[in-house]
């Protein structure tokens, strides 16, 4: 039996959805809604992809056209810019592929020279 239909009309207490609703009040997550810096990404990144703490990655942006480049501290940023999804730019930085015939995105590690 399904756990949905064994809890059909029970009757919730008011601490029961007080509790429920905690978390979603930003209570118990106090960065909730908040988008992260850039220092707190490159954190992030270092310790996922396990670099040194003089190493920064990026994605970065080729128009194979034109030549130009811009680097983006994560795929959300770069989507943002061009106003696609997340998704659309892993698929391609995974394949190697072009994006629309003209733009390419790869992953590049830099050294950054400490402070």
């Amino acid at each position: 039996m399904k756990l949905s239909i064994i809890q059909k009309g029970k009757i919730l207490t008011e601490e029961h959805k007080i509790n429920i609703s905690y978390p979603l009040k930003g209570r118990a997550t106090p960065n909730l809604g908040i988008p992260p810096t850039d220092e707190t990404i490159i954190k992030m990144n270092r310790k996922r992809f396990c670099l040194g703490n003089n190493e920064v990655w990026f994605v970065v942006f080729l128009n194979v056209g034109t030549g130009e480049t811009k680097k983006f501290l994560s795929y959300s940023k770069l989507s943002k810019y061009l106003n696609i999804g997340d998704t659309t730019i892993s698929k391609y930085v995974k394949n190697k592929k072009l994006f629309q015939k003209k733009y390419l995105f790869y992953i590049q590690i830099d050294t950054i020279k400490q402070q």
